[in-house]
């Protein structure tokens, strides 16, 4: 388990680029810098085998601990997958893009996330709805066996009832095979269903 304590702020500066500039003016703030304070002394746990849920509303700030922990998470040495930088061939179907993997595995990986029905394994990521996508992404990040996994707007495109199934089943396979999860989203309920503390 390895701890983490993030302070974020950005720097703005008032009249960059022609409609920034054209912006600043009509407001009155040309030249204007200024620091933008983001998060300031999150503390956050990861550790593999365990499942991380960052958790609030929409602007508070969980895309962007979620990109700066990746960079210390990789600077500290752990092999990371996000599921938004993964690469695949979005024209074949779900178990050709899985390519690194058996037939069976690829099958296996699917079904933990909830993609079990054989229409789905043969369907292509273009195919699919904004939520099975996600859930391919999971099961193909799972596939390549890296020790954290990261999602951010995790089950945002889920109900109730899929978002608890998956919760369930990401326990199981960071218990199972050690994964450590960093997941993000805004559902509070969710963090009961992952079993975080």
């Amino acid at each position: 388990m390895v701890s983490y304590e993030i302070d974020i702020d950005y720097e703005l500066r008032a009249g960059a680029g022609v409609r920034g500039s054209k912006l600043a003016e009509m407001f009155g703030v040309g030249g204007l810098v200024t620091r933008r304070e983001v998060v300031k002394r999150f503390k956050v746990k990861v550790g593999l085998g365990k499942v991380t849920y960052i958790c609030g509303r929409s602007g508070w700030g969980k895309s962007s601990i979620m990109r700066e922990l990746k960079v210390r998470l990789r600077d500290d040495g752990y092999k990371v997958c996000d599921v938004e930088d993964l690469e695949f061939d979005r024209e074949s179907s779900l178990v050709d893009s899985m390519k690194d993997v058996s037939l069976d595995e690829a099958m296996g990986w699917l079904c933990k996330v909830g993609l079990s029905e054989v229409y789905l394994m043969m369907a292509s990521y273009d195919m699919l709805s904004v939520g099975e996508q996600f859930r391919f992404r999971l099961a193909l990040a799972m596939s390549i066996r890296p020790e954290l996994i990261m999602a951010d707007e995790f089950c945002s495109s889920l109900d109730e009832v899929s978002g608890s199934v998956l919760c369930a089943n990401i326990c199981r396979a960071a218990k199972e095979y050690g994964f450590g999860f960093v997941l993000a989203g805004v559902n509070d309920r969710l963090a009961e269903y992952l079993e975080v503390e």
